[in-house]
């Protein structure tokens, strides 16, 4: 009787431990077999949460800087997502790109401010990260971070190129915050097409008959693989810039009257043709211009109809034909 009970005893507990098993094989087939990539980002203060693409939480990090921007990118080419940040200027690393790998760690980090400043006057040595996208802009199978930093509270803007590896491949100052920045493929000689859009301060000063209160916005485009200099009216120092003092961009344009603000910035894409840039002006009236900075096509908003009729006045010039 004692042996038989014994026998049922040890064989309960054999059975138990034998379903714990099959249960904790089935738990990490189970959990294996759950998505580990990256599908989505939520971010509140400096905390990111990283997603699979089922919405359950695959790791949660603080990254002690306030997230300003983020985006999801293939950024070492292994075919999976890290996560982009562009934190603001608040934390321990302001104005940073910072690239997580999918499993939450550390890749690189470069700061948008740069190591000397080149415009005179104040500035807060700490930027905001504003804008943030990821670009193949030479074709060669790696992404590129395009960012742009400004001051804070100062005027002064940079837009920065950064190779998958986080180093500095190309730089662009700007006296004014940039709004916007978009890309567009250039077909002629198959790299892309770097254009933005923001206000710029200093040309107050050298265009006749401007006021003290309003601002230019201007519209501008870059070459991908020739990015240098600043912006007009060049009043950076000549001494950070060297031979590269005038800035690289390919025209720049001005919204006139003065005080006219750049709404929205897009790209139209055209099967076969070169993309068209498309703009929004505070005043109601609407453009689209091709690469070289030409008017194709205006359109007009109901409430400039209302105020001033079907007449629409041109307000995007060059900036070396209001200076002439």
């Amino acid at each position: 009787m004692m042996k038989t009970s014994t026998f049922i005893k040890n064989g309960y507990i054999q059975g138990i431990a034998t379903g714990l098993i099959v249960a904790g094989i089935i738990f990490l087939i189970n959990d294996f077999k759950k998505p580990k990539d990256i599908f989505r980002v939520k971010y509140e203060g400096s905390i990111v949460m990283a997603l699979n693409k089922d919405w359950n939480t695959l790791w949660v990090k603080d990254i002690r800087s306030e997230i300003e921007k983020d985006i999801l990118a293939d950024i070492d080419n292994d075919g999976r997502n890290e996560i982009v940040i562009g934190t603001s200027h608040n934390g321990a690393d302001p104005g940073t790109i910072i690239v997580l790998s999918r499993k939450g760690g550390i890749l690189w980090k470069f700061n948008t401010y740069p190591e000397s400043f080149p415009y005179a006057g104040g500035n807060s040595r700490k930027f905001t990260v504003r804008n943030l996208l990821a670009v193949d802009l030479d074709n060669d199978g790696s992404l590129e971070i395009i960012a742009t930093g400004h001051d804070p509270t100062w005027y002064a803007s940079r837009i920065v190129i950064i190779s998958e590896d986080g180093m500095l491949a190309g730089e662009y100052f700007h006296p004014g915050q940039l709004s916007k920045i978009v890309t567009a493929e250039m077909i002629s000689n198959g790299r892309k097409a770097i254009i933005a859009s923001g206000c710029n301060n200093d040309l107050r000063q050298v265009i006749k008959g401007s006021n003290d209160h309003d601002y230019y916005y201007s519209l501008f485009l870059l070459d991908s693989k020739e990015i240098w200099g600043q912006a007009p009216p060049y009043f950076g120092r000549k001494s950070y810039f060297g031979n590269k003092w005038r800035g690289s961009e390919k025209w720049y344009g001005v919204m006139l009257p003065q005080g006219n603000a750049i709404t929205s910035l897009d790209v139209e894409n055209q099967t076969g043709f070169l993309p068209l840039i498309k703009i929004a002006i505070s005043d109601g009236r609407f453009y689209s211009l091709n690469l070289k900075g030409e008017i194709v096509s205006r359109g007009l908003s109901d409430s400039w109809i209302e105020e001033h009729g079907k007449k629409d006045l041109d307000s995007f010039f060059f900036i070396e034909d209001i200076l002439k």
